[in-house]
């Protein structure tokens, strides 16, 4: 569900019938968080409204990309919609996140609306020392994945809150998963005189369109 169960208001985030992930080009440009059912409800383990709890259900491989260094790829075709993995690491505080420099961030901030029992504090991820797969998914300015909080076990984001990545299309067999890692990873890249190699034609960060950035702010 997109929000607090409500059935008076409430849509399901995923498609009754699949089970995979509904209308995911809209979470696009979406801040909204997945509730899915729990423990608590009585629907069972096969209730279409449990996905990223159910974990990996793809097989994927780690692989060397020509000059992006490792990357992420599926073994099979993934549908629109598809889980594909949770982003793990070190779940950390947020004063600890003056640490890292924009342009080496490994993190993802936990934030949700519905913050209510520890109002005031926040919580981060960390995966530049322990993780899983999806700490070597690459950027990409036409990306095929996005990022959705997601609760399935406790509402507090020290402790039951998730980041799932979700296919926004039909991703084929071997072909890289990316995600778009934000302006502001990029605008302290460029400063450093790094650029993106996503390759894709509406790429945003490579070398040339930083030139065309500070050429019109010259």
């Amino acid at each position: 569900m997109s929000e607090p169960h409500d059935p008076k208001v409430t849509e399901f985030a995923y498609d009754q019938e699949t089970g995979l992930l509904a209308k995911p080009k809209s979470w696009l440009s979406s801040l909204n968080v997945i509730w899915e059912c729990s423990a608590q409800c009585p629907c069972g383990a096969e209730c279409p409204s449990r996905s990223a709890q159910l974990g990996l259900r793809y097989p994927f491989e780690v692989f060397m990309t020509n000059g992006k260094g490792w990357g992420v790829r599926p073994l099979r075709d993934l549908p629109a919609g598809a889980f594909v993995a949770e982003y793990a690491g070190i779940v950390r505080e947020d004063f600890g996140v003056e640490v890292f420099a924009p342009s080496t961030w490994y993190t993802f901030w936990l934030v949700a609306e519905a913050n209510t029992r520890e109002p005031g504090r926040q919580f981060f991820i960390d995966a530049s020392e322990k993780g899983n797969i999806t700490r070597f998914i690459n950027h990409g300015c036409s990306p095929n994945l996005c990022p959705i909080y997601v609760y399935y076990d406790d509402n507090n984001p020290s402790r039951g809150m998730h980041i799932g990545f979700y296919t926004i299309r039909v991703v084929k067999a071997k072909e890289e998963l990316t995600l778009d890692y934000s302006s502001d990873f990029w605008k302290a890249k460029n400063a450093r005189g790094e650029y993106c190699k996503c390759g894709s034609a509406k790429c945003k960060y490579s070398k040339k369109r930083a030139a065309r950035r500070l050429k019109r702010t010259a």
